[in-house]
């Protein structure tokens, strides 16, 4: 049978976050507990009085078609959303309402890209700008966000790519997967660019109300010259915990919104009627979950940001917005994906690799602190990470592979269990054994009660440990082939080993 498949699908690449996802959750099925850091999914319940708009709606037998645009009452919400809050003047016929925001990407790149139109897409990158303008013919040519800029755009280095082709310029801010917030000085500089050479802006802000620190977010539709030439594209997924209700919008100037929706029509026909009632609750009705929400994230990054600059070798910026880390691994001298690979397969921990997000993404990766702060810090989930990304950098960075070949499965214990990962490290590489894993300098701490450590090197820690073993199997011994005596047995030795000490460190635990 001949291969059918088109040959355009062959431009379109699979989700690299997905692969991981996918990975992670059939070694769930196999039984083992992978921590997810992979997926940018809010782990907050959405709002009841959400849940409940959408449960009136059903019972009021709201379950039919609305209009391909969307429930004017929710378009309307939107419209005053975007003038109160983004200072975007938007009319209800500004405004289309779709099947999450990656439909509104497809949808709106439908319309405006034919083959051979060029568009500007930062790199890193969520890689739908980049897979579906490929997929219409279309040329996605990078302009790369740098650490040391802070991740913000070049505006020298995008002028220089603007050609008679350029059809627009794409911009997430806050950015996934970098963190970074684009701006106002960067995005008045942007708008007079665009004004100048006459480009369209797409402006993805999704994650617009997760800011940290006091970071302001300026919609660029709101700045002189902008609205007539920007889509602004936003959803109600992240902040509002409905990833699964699947329901985002795109507003632009209303000849825009006509042809999208000859897309949007035939592909989807309306998002579902109830989601979008819940919708209009979401936005009207909202007091201070969303701000509660932000608190929790940033305790969350704030640890977790922490942890990682602690480590030699390891690096990150301190996110202004969205819930990623974007962390450079680049002194590690191995690649994203073959470190991303290990930390799955060795320590059950879930991230993403950098280059699934552009070219510029290699020598990094992204993890996510959307987890609640109890099972990242008080069940060790980002501890446990932590550790197995110190293990996985000294495994993987030794070029003669002393690490990988003498001790990999020892490390793998450690990596795999969460009472063995209270281990605290440091890094040394050397040609010896014993430096390479600084069994000389390494803090052990005692799994119940963490104020009590040593400083005891891990191989004369272990014979302590046996030490301790065989003296309680000694006692046992004696008191079961002993006379039996008239009176109770003196267990005070016995009772002094065993309560005396652990067995997973050897510390005397008082």
């Amino acid at each position: 049978m001949k291969n059918r498949i088109a040959s355009r699908m062959d431009k379109l690449l699979p989700s690299g976050i997905r692969k991981v996802n996918e990975k992670a959750l059939a070694m769930e099925r196999e039984g083992k507990n992978v921590i997810h850091f992979e997926i940018g999914r809010p782990d907050f319940d959405t709002p009841d009085y959400i849940k409940k708009a959408a449960e009136d709606s059903l019972k009021r037998g709201e379950v039919f078609y609305t209009s391909n645009y969307g429930d004017m009452q929710l378009r309307e919400t939107i419209a005053w959303k975007l003038t109160t809050q983004n200072q975007i003047p938007t009319k209800a016929t500004e405004v289309l309402v779709t099947v999450g925001l990656s439909e509104a990407i497809f949808d709106l790149l439908c319309t405006i890209l034919d083959a051979g139109d060029e568009i500007l897409v930062p790199d890193p990158v969520w890689m739908n700008y980049v897979n579906v303008p490929r997929l219409l013919g279309a040329v996605p040519v990078s302009y790369r966000l740098r650490e040391e800029n802070d991740y913000q755009m070049d505006l020298d280095e995008v002028r220089s790519k603007i050609t008679d082709k350029t059809k627009a310029l794409v911009i997430v801010t806050p950015n996934n997967p970098t963190g970074s917030v684009l701006s106002e000085e960067v995005l008045t500089e942007l708008a007079k660019l665009a004004v100048e050479k006459d480009i369209l802006i797409i402006a993805d802000e999704v994650y617009e109300r997760l800011l940290y620190d006091g970071t302001k977010h300026v919609s660029i539709a709101s700045l002189p010259g902008m609205k007539e030439r920007t889509f602004t594209l936003n959803g109600m997924s992240k902040a509002y915990s409905m990833t699964g209700w699947r329901l985002g919008y795109v507003s632009a100037p209303e000849e825009y919104i006509l042809a999208m929706n000859k897309i949007h029509q035939h592909n989807v026909t309306c998002a579902p009627s109830f989601v979008q009632k819940a919708s209009i609750a979401a936005l009207r009705d909202e007091t201070d979950e969303v701000e509660k929400m932000v608190v929790e994230y940033q305790r969350r990054r704030d640890y977790a940001v922490k942890a990682i600059n602690e480590i030699p070798g390891l690096s990150c910026r301190c996110p202004k917005g969205a819930f990623y880390i974007f962390i450079n691994i680049k002194d590690l001298g191995i690649s994203s994906a073959k470190f991303t690979d290990y930390l799955l397969e060795e320590a059950y921990i879930a991230l993403v690799p950098g280059d699934v997000f552009g070219t510029s993404g290699e020598g990094y990766i992204r993890m996510s602190f959307a987890n609640s702060y109890e099972n990242i810090v008080e069940d060790g989930m980002v501890a446990r990470s932590i550790f197995a990304i110190r293990f996985g950098s000294r495994i993987l960075s030794d070029p003669e592979g002393h690490k990988t070949h003498v001790i990999g499965s020892l490390e793998s214990i450690f990596l795999k269990h969460p009472i063995a990962s209270k281990k605290l490290v440091t890094d040394k590489l050397s040609a010896q054994v014993r430096d390479i894993l600084n069994l000389d300098h390494e803090v052990w701490t005692n799994p119940w009660d963490n104020s009590i450590a040593s400083t005891t090197s891990f191989p004369d820690l272990y014979h302590q440990t046996l030490k301790k073993c065989n003296a309680v199997y000694y006692y046992l011994n004696a008191f079961l082939i002993a006379n039996v005596p008239s009176g109770p047995p003196d267990m005070s030795a016995l009772l002094a080993e065993l309560g005396n000490y652990s067995y997973h460190s050897g510390l005397d635990v008082g």
